[in-house]
C-alpha cells in the first residue's frame, strides 16, 4: 500500500515536472528572404511652374531627391484662397497604377483655425489634363488612404498635382509656417497601404 501511494506521488510529480517544462516551451519556423533593388517606377518630378514667382514675389522652391522619393516645396502663403498650380508632377513609368494620398494628421495645417479645411484641396489630373480626383484636406486631416478607392493612373505619363489652400481672414498673421506632409503611396493592385 505504501508503494502504491509512493508510486502515485511520482507520478503526480513526474506530471507536474513535465507540464511546468512544456509551458516554457517556444518553437520556431524559419522565412528565407531577399529583396532585389529596383528603380522606382512611379515618381515625383517638379511641376512646370516650380521656381517661378508666388503672388508675394519670392521665388516657389521644389526641390526633388535623386531619385524622386522625396519632393519638398516651399511657398508664401495669403489670406484668401491660394491656388498652387503644377507645382508637383508624379511621373507614371509602367503603368497601370492606383494611387493613394496618405496624409500625416499631425501636420500644422490640419490643427489651424486659420484654415478652411473643407474648401481647400489636392487636385490630381491625368495626362491629358482631366481632373482624376479632387480631395478636400478635411479628408486627408484623418491620416486615412485617399481617395477611398484610390486614384487610377493607367498609362505612363505626367501626372499634374494641383493644391488649393483657402486661409481665412480677420486673424493675425501667424509667425510660423503651416506643414503638410504628403505619402504617394501606388500598387498594380487596388490594396489600401498600411498607415499608422
Amino acid at each position: 500500500m505504501r508503494r502504491s501511494i509512493v508510486l502515485a506521488l511520482l507520478i503526480v510529480a513526474a506530471t507536474a515536472a513535465l507540464s511546468l517544462s512544456l509551458a516554457g516551451h517556444v518553437a520556431g519556423i524559419i522565412a528565407n528572404m531577399q529583396f532585389q533593388p529596383a528603380a522606382n517606377p512611379v515618381y515625383w518630378v517638379a511641376g512646370s511652374n516650380a521656381g517661378t514667382l508666388d503672388v508675394t514675389g519670392k521665388s516657389i522652391s521644389v526641390t526633388i531627391s535623386p531619385n524622386g522619393t522625396t519632393a519638398t516645396v516651399s511657398a508664401d502663403l495669403v489670406y484668401g484662397i491660394n491656388q498652387y498650380i503644377d507645382l508637383l508632377e508624379i511621373n507614371v513609368t509602367n503603368a497601370p497604377y492606383t494611387l493613394y494620398i496618405v496624409a500625416d494628421p499631425t501636420s500644422t495645417i490640419f490643427n489651424s483655425t486659420y484654415i478652411d479645411l473643407q474648401n481647400s484641396e489636392l487636385i490630381i489630373y491625368n495626362v491629358s489634363g482631366t481632373v482624376l480626383a479632387k480631395i478636400p484636406l478635411a479628408n486627408l486631416s484623418t491620416g486615412t488612404p485617399q481617395p477611398a478607392n484610390g486614384i487610377t493612373a493607367s498609362v505612363n505619363g505626367l501626372y499634374r498635382v494641383d493644391l488649393v489652400i483657402v486661409m481665412k481672414d480677420g486673424l493675425p498673421l501667424p509667425s510660423s509656417p503651416f506643414t503638410l506632409n504628403l505619402d504617394l503611396y501606388y500598387t498594380k493592385s487596388s490594396e489600401k497601404p498600411i498607415t499608422p
